[in-house]
């Protein structure tokens, strides 16, 4: 797997469901750790369109090709991933598209970005 940083879209487990379920995730940071290794700090990703504060990612917020279902992030909801349980690359999103989840994520967690 080639490496991974942030503005990536990874396919990955899925903790919250039974058996090999996977979910895309948007990695917003990494962080080497001492006991743990390195560290994906990621949000989830949905196709799902009724959260109202979710942020569609169109497809010219894409850097590759974009995901094949309408995407939306979802800046509260947050998930830290080891290695191990990224299963692969799917594609990445443009510079400017990370910093305005990055910024809705921070009022999520009190932090200014």
């Amino acid at each position: 797997m080639r490496a991974i940083q942030n503005s990536d879209i990874v396919w990955s487990d899925d903790f919250y469901k039974d058996g090999d379920a996977g979910r895309p995730l948007l990695v917003v940071g990494t962080v080497e750790m001492d006991a743990h290794g390195m560290q994906y700090v990621c949000v989830a990703l949905t196709s799902r369109t009724y959260h109202e504060r979710s942020i569609e990612i169109q497809e010219q917020d894409y850097e590759d090709a974009p995901l094949p279902l309408e995407s939306h992030a979802l800046p509260w909801v947050f998930q830290t991933l080891s290695r191990e349980h990224l299963r692969r690359y799917k594609t990445c999103i443009t510079d400017e598209k990370l910093d305005a989840i990055i910024e809705a994520a921070s009022h999520y967690i009190g932090a200014t970005a």
